[in-house]
C-alpha cells in the first residue's frame, strides 16, 4: 500500500515522503497513529501543493536576504560600543546587536540568519556571514569605541 508520511519514520522515510509499505503495517501501525496517510489522488496533489508553497516561501525568503545584503552600503556596517583603552568591549557584540544595527539601515534580517562562530569581545573589522538556505553573504563589520 502507498502512503504518505507525515512525520519521520524509522526504516521507513522522512515526512513527506510516497512510500510502498505492506497492508498490514499502513492499516494497523500508520494510519492510526496518524504517522501517514494513504496515498490517493487527492492526498497527492494536496502533498504536491504544499511542497510548492513552501518551496515559494523559501525563493521569497531568499530574494528578500540577497536584495537586504545587496543593499547595505559600499562601506563597512559600523557599531559603536563602550570599551577600555586596550580596546576589550564591555559587553559582547552579538547576532542581536548586528540585527539592531542592519534594522538602523532599514534592512531587516532575522537573528537566525546571521552566523557568528562567538560573539565579538574586541574593537577592530570583521566579516559576517548572512545565510539563508544555500545563500551565503559576507557583510563587513567594524566595532568601534564609543
Amino acid at each position: 500500500m502507498k502512503v504518505i508520511l507525515l512525520q519521520n519514520v524509522t526504516k521507513v522515510g522522512k515526512k513527506g515522503e510516497v512510500v510502498e509499505v505492506s497492508d498490514g503495517f499502513a492499516v494497523n501501525s500508520l494510519l492510526p497513529a496518524k504517522k501517514a496517510i494513504a496515498a490517493t489522488a487527492k492526498n497527492l496533489e494536496a502533498l504536491t501543493r504544499k511542497r510548492d508553497s513552501i518551496l515559494a516561501t523559501k525563493a521569497l525568503e531568499h530574494g528578500l536576504l540577497e536584495a537586504a545584503v545587496k543593499s547595505l552600503p559600499d562601506t563597512a556596517l559600523t557599531i559603536a560600543v563602550k570599551a577600555n583603552e586596550k580596546g576589550h568591549l564591555f559587553s559582547k557584540v552579538d547576532e542581536k546587536i548586528i540585527v539592531e544595527a542592519l534594522a538602523k539601515h532599514r534592512i531587516g534580517i532575522s537573528v537566525k540568519n546571521v552566523i557568528l562562530d562567538e560573539p565579538i569581545k574586541e574593537v577592530g573589522s570583521y566579516s559576517i556571514t548572512v545565510q539563508e538556505g544555500d545563500y551565503k553573504a559576507v557583510v563587513p563589520v567594524v566595532i568601534i569605541k564609543e
